[in-house]
């Protein structure tokens, strides 16, 4: 039987600013996200932690969140995946995303030109 460490994976995204910042297709800024996955697995389960900086809010393949946003933060996950089948694994996962300094929200539903009140 072979016997597997912790396997460790990092991704790096970089993306250019091209999207209308007025319909909150864009932050107007370049922005970058650098994360680190640590996982083992044992028989069927697979722990696994996440740990990340950048300066975007990154959507998932799964969920477009519905603004954009630029400034530090990093962001952390820990979860299991358990493989149910040859086909199909199962995700159970928690994350937090902690931002710090000044912040940049852009909505994609409320345009620049629609004022808002502080309330």
């Amino acid at each position: 039987m072979e016997e597997q460490g912790i396997k460790f994976c990092k991704l790096a995204d970089w993306c250019c600013a091209y999207g209308n910042t007025d319909k909150g297709l864009s932050t107007g800024h370049a922005t970058y996200d650098w994360s680190n996955r640590f996982d083992h697995a044992v028989g069927r389960l697979t722990p696994f932690g996440a740990v990340g900086i950048g300066d975007t809010v990154m959507d998932s393949r799964l969920f477009q969140r519905p603004f954009t946003s630029f400034g530090n933060l990093a962001h952390f996950e820990g979860g299991a995946d358990v493989d149910l089948s040859h086909s199909f694994t199962l995700t159970l996962s928690a994350y937090d995303i902690a931002p710090w300094g000044n912040q940049t929200i852009v909505s994609r539903f409320v345009g620049a030109s629609r004022k808002c009140r502080n309330i």
